[in-house]
């Protein structure tokens, strides 16, 4: 008999405490790094076949937000049986590194990336779009259903989107409706389950880390007929630190997987939100991996299979480097205004 397992690596962080206020800025924003990320898988009995999904960060933009990739450096301390390269339908890469006979021991796999570039323009302000939102744009439909972890057909959502939303001017100002909804009503929870929390649990327990944050980010908007989805990466060290002036760069200890979501505006396609701090962009220290319609989706990272009807002890490990950082931070802070809450909200001017 042939079982199969699967194990999945996704640890999220929380963003910069802020006061009450929301501050407009303009300017822009350009990261240049090597990005490193290991994986090391600890065997303890030997395997049938091992699979190591590797998503890669690829060149591409939306609006007011862009990376610019090289080709990956892939190493590894055996070598595979077979790789190759899939794409999924929203544009996700991934690498797929397929071992046979894998005897106990570690396998270690190392992907860098050279001179990544991320870059943030916010000299255009939010598209103006009629609300509610008239969407024919096939994958903004797909983003408007419910899913596994954006449950917005619930009742309880469904009530609360129409009385966070209702009587918005347009789009954008339901969008900032939500946003001003989640930071004055939801904290950040480091003790709170680290991946895929469903956005009913985020809502009835007023908390949790960043991936329950989209969740219930995203069940709102499309509750409110705004197309939402996942988006996913890295959220890189130092952190670029908002306190109501021009922004800074704090150092914090690692870097690791961070959730974010992007919202489909019709003319503009996609635009991305920091749940718990931005309005209609995301810093470049965010890097951009996946986008999909729920954090369910994402791809496992190992899946192994034995002869043998016990799990077999197989461990994977993460960690990541961001090297040779060069930040060009231009931003000017324009317009503050008090807001309710306990978090500044930072936005395009």
């Amino acid at each position: 008999m042939v079982a199969a397992w699967a194990v999945s690596a996704l640890l999220l962080l929380p963003l910069a405490q802020g006061h009450a206020k929301t501050i407009s800025f303009t300017g822009s924003m350009k990261t240049q790094l090597d990005f490193t990320r290991t994986y090391v898988v600890d065997v303890g009995a030997p395997l049938k076949t091992l699979t190591l999904s590797i998503p890669i960060p690829q060149s591409g933009s939306i609006f007011g937000y862009a990376e610019t990739t090289n080709a990956p450096i892939i190493e590894s301390s055996a070598p595979a049986t077979s790789e190759k390269d899939v794409t999924d339908h929203f544009g996700n890469f991934t690498h797929v590194m397929e071992f046979d006979n894998v005897a106990p021991g570690t396998l270690t796999v190392q992907v860098t990336v050279k001179e990544l570039t991320l870059a943030t323009d916010l000299d255009t302000g939010l598209p103006t779009a009629p609300f509610p939102v008239d969407v024919t744009d096939g994958d903004a439909i797909i983003c408007l259903k419910p899913t596994q972890n954006s449950q917005s057909d619930s009742d309880e959502i469904r009530a609360l989107a129409q009385t966070i939303t209702t009587g918005a001017a347009d789009e954008a100002a339901a969008a900032r409706a939500i946003s001003t909804w989640m930071v004055s009503n939801i904290t950040y929870d480091d003790a709170a389950d680290r991946v895929r929390t469903p956005a009913l649990t985020t809502l009835a327990n007023h908390k949790a880390r960043c991936d329950g944050w989209a969740n219930l980010f995203m069940a709102i908007a499309r509750a409110s007929g705004i197309p939402a989805r996942y988006a996913g990466g890295y959220w890189i060290s130092p952190q670029i630190s908002y306190t109501g002036g021009a922004p800074t760069i704090q150092k914090v200890a690692s870097d690791h997987t961070h959730a974010w979501v992007e919202l489909w505006f019709p003319n503009a396609g996609w635009i991305p939100y920091e749940p718990q701090q931005t309005v209609g962009f995301v810093d470049t220290h965010h890097l951009r991996v996946w986008q999909l319609p729920d954090s369910a989706a994402s791809a496992q990272t190992l899946n192994f299979t034995a002869d043998s009807a016990t799990r077999p002890p197989v461990e994977l490990k993460l960690t990541s480097s961001f090297d040779n950082l060069t930040d060009t931070i231009t931003l000017t802070p324009g317009e503050t205004t008090e807001e309710a809450g306990e978090k500044n909200l930072f936005l395009r001017k």
